[in-house]
């Protein structure tokens, strides 16, 4: 597995964080995209993730999956223990909007 991203963002932190969480980080290869000098927008990258946005997951057989909390769950569903995403459907609810609430800088 590679994932893109651009070391000190947001997003690829977390899925920096759910991979050490699954203890699965050192089965990824991480390749920077130097965001502010617009490798982003490369068509190499684009043909990627259209939206030109990190992070990115490219998996072994070249399917690739953008939007951290799309790449969070997959990670999460790789390994059993621990979950990371609930294991309830009021677990997950939860979960989600405690994602929503912190991506809106909305805390309570």
């Amino acid at each position: 597995m590679k994932i893109y991203e651009f070391k000190g963002f947001p997003n690829p932190s977390r899925v920096r964080i759910a991979l050490a969480e699954k203890g699965l980080i050192d089965q990824v290869s991480f390749i920077s995209v130097n965001v502010p000098e617009g490798e982003h927008r490369e068509p190499t990258f684009l043909a990627k993730n259209p939206w030109g946005t990190v992070p990115v997951l490219e998996l072994d057989d070249g399917m690739v999956i953008s939007e951290c909390t799309a790449i969070t769950e997959y990670i999460d569903h790789l390994d059993g223990q621990p979950s990371l995403t609930g294991r309830t459907a009021r677990a997950r609810a939860i979960i989600h909007m405690m994602q929503r609430r912190a991506e809106s800088g909305l805390l309570d």
